[in-house]
């Protein structure tokens, strides 16, 4: 008797994915979950190929009870793939996302459509401050000039600002806006968010728009509570 399968999409990390084993979304590395999925009676089928008609990922889908995807290389689920795949139980997100699979479709055949939430939170918070001071300092332009040969000091620093005594505002603060704000403190000094939360004065602002009133942990894991209020700000 055959055992049930498990159908894996990942994409093609090559050399990369040879040198660095923790690059776990690469179909070299499987997630690292071959070991795990075949121990629990699962035969686990891994493919980069899922977009081109007859591809291995339709071929594979008509028997298969699960479907493990990224958000950054997706196998999308459509309404027509689904009926073309009678077995399919449970369809998986390695990440957070959804808008690849046709969820009403999958609803009625009573698939479970299921994500990794919160998995990427500190990397998009990280992000997100990256992209604050690569646009305030004007990085990108000064880059180009340097790569290309120019030095117009000048037309770099008209657009240059300090992050300091700006407004930093978030549309709330659940998973990911908590920690931008948390990874903004640094750059004005060393000090819990708690203690700023008591109206201490520090060169830079943070507003918070809309957020619940709620708890929230700080950088050294006390609690605090944010309301909802239009104005509010932090200090």
């Amino acid at each position: 008797m055959a055992r049930p399968k498990v159908l894996l999409v990942l994409y093609a990390g090559g050399k990369h994915a040879q040198e660095e084993k923790k690059l776990l979304g690469a179909i070299e590395n499987e997630l690292g979950i071959r070991q795990f999925i075949e121990d629990h009676g699962y035969d686990l089928v891994a493919t980069t190929d899922k977009d081109r008609p007859g591809s291995a990922f339709d071929t594979n889908l008509e028997d298969a009870e699960i479907v493990i995807t990224t958000p950054f290389y997706p196998a999308y689920l459509t309404k027509e793939r689904i009926a073309k795949a009678p077995k399919l139980k449970i369809a998986v997100t390695a990440g957070v996302g959804s808008d690849h699979v046709d969820l009403n479709a999958a609803n009625e055949r009573g698939i479970a459509v299921l994500e990794v939430t919160g998995s990427n939170v500190q990397s998009v918070a990280e992000h997100a401050v990256m992209t604050m001071l690569v646009l305030i300092r004007n990085y990108n332009i000064g880059h180009l000039q340097a790569t290309s040969g120019g030095w117009d000091v000048a037309a770099v620093a008209k657009q240059e600002y300090d992050l300091e005594g700006k407004v930093v505002a978030t549309v709330g603060a659940g998973r990911i806006g908590y920690r931008i704000l948390e990874r903004l403190v640094p750059f004005v000094m060393s000090m819990s968010l708690s203690k700023l939360w008591n109206s201490v004065i520090l060169p830079v602002t943070v507003v918070m728009f809309g957020t619940s009133s709620s708890h929230q942990r700080t950088t050294h894991g006390e609690r605090c509570t944010t309301h909802t209020v239009q104005n509010m700000v932090m200090p």
